[in-house]
C-alpha cells in the first residue's frame, strides 16, 4: 500500500504525456499558410516509424510511410492559385489546417534591413491604416531579444496583413508582397527569417560545407565574442534549414552592413557561395535570388539640384564595390541586384517602399512576364569611331535620358596612357557617344567610377539609374549579359 501513490503518480504522468510518435507537421505548416502555385508541393513531418500518413487537399490525396526515424514526406501535384482551403493530414491521429491559400511564396532574409518593421518605416500610420490585405500572409520569426548571442525565436505562425498586424511585420517583405499581389491578383506568402547584425557566414548552412569551396571558406571562420559569436551557419541552421524544402518562387536578400564575418573574404564571393548553397539545399534549380545593392544610396536622389562633376577626375579604385556588385548581378543565373544608388541611403533607410518596388519590378518583369522595364541601363559594349567612343546599353526601356541637366555627366575616357579625363557625352538612341579634347584616340571609358557619385545622371525614362561601370577591367558587367539574360 505504501507504493500505491508512487504507481498512481507514474501512471498519471505517463497518461498526461503526448505520444512520442504522434503525427506532427513541420513548424512551417499551420493555419493561414500559403502554398506555391504551379509547383510540386512538399508536405512533411514526423509520425510513428512505419506508420502510413495521408494528406488530403483540394480533392487530391497523397500518402507516405514514415521511415525508421519517423520522418515522412509527400508531394502534392501542381495546382493553380486559390483558397481558402482546408488540408487534412491523417495517421493514428489527424491534423486539420484551415484557411490555406495557394499563390506565390518568397523567402526574405538577411540582417536588420530585412527585419525592419513597417512601424519603423516611412509613413507608418498611413501604411498600417491601409494594410487591408487578407490574402497576403507572412511567416516571421523575429528575434525576441536584442542580445544577438542569445537570440530567442518564437514559434512561427502565418499572419494575414491587417491594420492590427502590419506595424510589427517586416516592411520590405510586406511591401514587396503587396506589389506582387496588386499586379498578379493572387495570394502571396512571405517567409521572413532575418536577424540584425548578422554576417553572411551565419546564413550559409553547416550542411553546405560538403561543397569544397564553402568548406575552404568555412575553415577560416573564427567567432568574435559579443559580435559574431557562435558557430558557422548558426542562423541558417536554426531558421531556414527547418523550412527546406518548402516550395518557393524565390528569395529577396538584404545584407551587407555586417560583412561576411571573415576579413579575408569579400561580400560578393561570399554571396555567390551563399546563393549556390541555398539552391543546392532547396533543390529547386536556379530559383530567382534578388538582392539589394550595397552600400545603399549614395547617388543623386533627384530631391535636389544635380551637383557638377569634380574638377579633377577621381583617382584610385573608389568604384570597385560598384563593379563587383554589377558583376554579381549578372554573373550567376537568375541572380539580380536591385539598383538603389538613387534612393535614400544610410545604414537603415526608412523608405522601404522604394526598395521593395525595385525588387518587385525585377520579379514582375523578369519572372512573371509583365511587359515592363525593370532595370537601369547596363553597359553592353563599346566601339571606337575615330576620336569618339560609342557605348551601347541594354535595359534602356523607352529611352535613355539625362536627368537634372541638359547633358549627360559622369563619363570619363582614357587613351593608351590610361589617364582618364572627363568626357562630353551625348545620347543617340540606345547609345552614348563620348569625346574629350584631351584624348585623341580613346580606348577605355568609365561611368560613375567614384565613391557615392552624386553627379551621375544617366537614367532610362522609367526612372532607373545606370549602374556605374568601367570598360578597362578584366570583368565587364556586359561580358556575360547576352549569354545569361537573353
Amino acid at each position: 500500500m505504501i507504493k500505491t501513490p508512487v504507481v498512481i503518480l507514474a501512471l498519471s504522468l505517463a497518461l498526461s504525456r503526448p505520444a512520442a510518435a504522434a503525427l506532427e507537421l513541420a513548424e512551417i505548416f499551420s493555419d493561414g499558410m500559403v502554398l506555391q502555385r504551379q509547383a510540386r508541393t512538399p508536405v512533411w513531418g514526423t509520425a510513428r516509424p512505419g506508420e502510413k500518413v495521408r494528406v488530403s487537399f483540394r480533392g487530391q490525396e497523397a500518402s507516405a510511410v514514415a521511415d525508421e526515424q519517423g520522418r515522412w514526406m509527400i508531394r502534392l501535384p501542381p495546382m493553380e492559385a486559390g483558397g481558402p482551403f482546408e488540408m487534412l493530414v491523417r495517421a493514428d491521429n489527424s491534423i486539420v489546417l484551415k484557411d490555406v491559400l495557394v499563390g506565390e511564396v518568397w523567402v526574405g532574409s538577411g540582417q536588420s534591413n530585412m527585419a525592419w518593421r513597417v512601424g519603423e518605416s516611412k509613413d507608418p500610420e498611413k501604411e498600417a491604416r491601409e494594410a487591408v490585405y487578407p490574402r497576403i500572409r507572412v511567416s516571421h520569426k523575429p528575434c525576441a531579444t536584442v542580445d544577438l548571442v542569445h537570440c530567442r525565436f518564437p514559434k512561427a505562425r502565418w499572419v494575414a496583413i491587417s491594420p492590427e498586424t502590419a506595424r510589427e511585420l517586416p516592411a520590405t517583405a510586406y511591401f514587396f508582397a503587396r506589389q506582387l499581389h496588386r499586379e498578379l491578383g493572387v495570394p502571396v506568402g512571405m517567409i521572413v527569417r532575418a536577424v540584425g547584425g548578422t554576417p553572411a557566414a551565419f546564413w550559409i548552412g553547416s550542411r553546405a560545407r560538403r561543397i569544397a569551396e564553402i568548406e575552404e571558406v568555412a575553415a577560416q571562420w573564427k567567432p568574435v565574442p559579443r559580435r559574431f559569436e557562435g558557430p558557422w551557419g548558426r542562423y541558417f541552421d536554426g531558421l531556414l534549414e527547418p523550412v527546406i524544402p518548402y516550395a518557393i518562387r524565390g528569395v529577396i536578400w538584404d545584407q551587407g552592413e555586417s560583412g561576411t564575418g571573415i576579413p579575408a573574404v569579400k561580400s560578393d564571393p561570399m554571396r555567390r557561395l551563399l546563393i549556390r548553397s541555398w539552391r543546392e539545399l532547396w533543390g529547386q534549380g536556379n530559383s530567382p535570388f534578388l538582392f539589394v545593392q550595397y552600400p545603399k544610396g549614395g547617388g543623386w536622389r533627384r530631391d535636389g539640384p544635380l551637383p557638377p562633376v569634380p574638377e579633377q577626375y577621381p583617382a584610385g579604385e573608389w568604384g570597385l564595390a560598384s563593379l563587383e556588385h554589377a558583376a554579381q548581378s549578372v554573373s550567376l543565373p537568375d541572380s539580380w541586384m536591385a539598383i538603389t544608388m538613387d534612393l535614400e541611403g544610410g545604414v537603415h533607410p526608412l523608405d522601404k517602399q522604394a526598395y521593395a518596388r525595385r525588387l518587385a519590378a525585377i520579379a514582375l518583369g523578369r519572372y512573371y512576364g509583365k511587359p515592363i522595364e525593370y532595370y537601369g541601363p547596363l553597359y553592353k559594349g563599346m566601339k571606337r569611331e575615330g576620336n569618339v567612343l560609342r557605348l551601347s546599353f541594354d535595359h534602356v526601356g523607352t529611352g535613355l535620358v539625362a536627368l537634372g541637366r541638359d547633358a549627360v555627366q559622369g563619363f570619363a575616357i582614357a587613351g593608351e596612357d590610361g589617364v582618364f579625363h572627363w568626357a562630353e557625352a551625348r545620347i543617340e538612341g540606345d547609345s552614348v557617344l563620348l569625346r574629350s579634347g584631351n584624348v585623341a584616340r580613346p580606348v577605355a571609358a568609365r561611368y560613375g567610377w567614384a565613391h557615392h557619385p552624386k553627379w551621375c545622371n544617366l537614367f532610362n525614362r522609367e526612372g532607373y539609374p545606370a549602374l556605374p561601370f568601367r570598360t578597362d577591367a578584366e570583368f565587364s558587367p556586359a561580358s556575360v549579359l547576352d549569354a545569361k539574360q537573353h
